[in-house]
Order: structure tokens, then sequence, then C-alpha cells
């Protein structure tokens, strides 16, 4: 190691790491929304820049992401709201197969006052721990009457780790049992629409 003008200097005699990252589709970042991406962490130098088992990621981004949709029929659910979870039948969106939750009591910040309904994997432990979906999520409740339907959506990144995304605070109580367009003899309607925008994989 060399000492010279406050600042040191050393060689090592340790290959260079690489670590690829490879984008498809590039331009797709900006018009899906997208304005920051972080790879996969990976070892260089002696440093844990992240640790990773691969050579690489790949990154693709969907030209036309084909929206899936899927409808929740809930019967009798004046009977099931003192349920901690409901849970649909899983259906599958781009591959992947996908469930909704609906806490009829609230979730986390919604305890006691609001419904939290989410949108999850049905096995997430089937998904690669390096493997992340991005995706346009709408969770909506259905107005049977005048189509004036309660809607959520937001692009969502979607992993083994954060495999339920949605909303803890996702509509007030109230509204959904107190008006009759929401809840019809007894039968309420839930629909997810999932469209997958991108794919992250390890590079073998």
């Amino acid at each position: 190691m060399d000492f010279k003008d406050g600042i040191s200097r050393f060689i090592s005699d340790a290959p260079p790491a690489h670590y690829i990252m490879k984008i498809q589709s590039f331009s797709f970042l900006t018009k899906n929304s997208i304005e920051r991406y972080e790879s996969g962490e990976f070892e260089a130098g002696g440093y844990k820049w992240e640790r990773s088992s691969g050579k690489g990621e790949s990154f693709v981004m969907m030209k036309d992401g084909t929206p899936y949709k899927h409808l929740w029929r809930i019967d009798n659910f004046p009977t099931k709201l003192g349920s901690e979870c409901l849970v649909s039948k899983p259906f599958t969106a781009g591959k992947y197969n996908w469930v909704i939750k609906l806490y009829p009591n609230g979730k986390d910040s919604g305890v006691g006052n609001y419904f939290s309904l989410y949108l999850a994997l049905a096995e997430p432990t089937t998904l690669p721990p390096s493997s992340k979906i991005y995706a346009y999520i709408i969770l909506r409740i259905l107005d049977q009457k005048y189509g004036d339907h309660y809607n959520g959506k937001a692009n969502y990144w979607v992993s083994a780790s954060r495999h339920e995304i949605g909303y803890s605070r996702y509509v007030l109580i109230s509204k959904i049992t107190q008006n009759n367009a929401y809840m019809v003899n007894g039968t309420s309607f839930v629909e997810a629409e999932v469209t997958i925008l991108g794919v992250v994989d390890e590079l073998s």
C-alpha cells in the first residue's frame, strides 16, 4: 500500500467482481411509472453491496400488458362481517396464482373502522427469492345498482417477501354496510384486475 498526499493507494490481486443488470424494453420504464430501480445486492472488493448467489439479474418490461380480471362473489356477507379474514379462491394472472384477501374488521391501521383489502400471491414460496413482479393492480367493490364502483389502483412490486399488497384503510366499513348498492340480498362482489408490467429474474 502506498500513502501519498494524504491518499492511500493499494493494488489488489483479487479478480474484479462483476454483476450484470440486464434491462429489456428500457423505454417502458418511464411509461410504466418506474422512476427508480435498484438492482439486487452483490459483493465486490470485500464489501457487501448485496448478497447474490447469481451473476446478475434480468429486468423484462412488457410492451403491452394484458389485464386479467377475477370476480369474487361473497354470499351471506352480513354473517361474515365478524370474520378476521376472507380469502377468495386462487386465480391465475400472468402465469402467477393470486388470491384476494378481505379483512372485514380491518388490519393494521385500519382495524375497527375500515375494510382492509389486499391482493396476494397464493403460493409465495414458489417464487424465487431474487424474483420480483411489477404489476398494475385495481381492487374494487362493485356497486350493483348504479355502477359507481369503489376503486383502489396503484403500481406495486410483488415478491416472495412482499407477497400481500393493497390497502389497510381501503374503505370505511359503514360506507359498504350502510349502502345497499354494495350489498344486495346479502351478496357483495369484489373484483381484482391485474396487469403484469415487468418481471425481474436472476441471471444464471
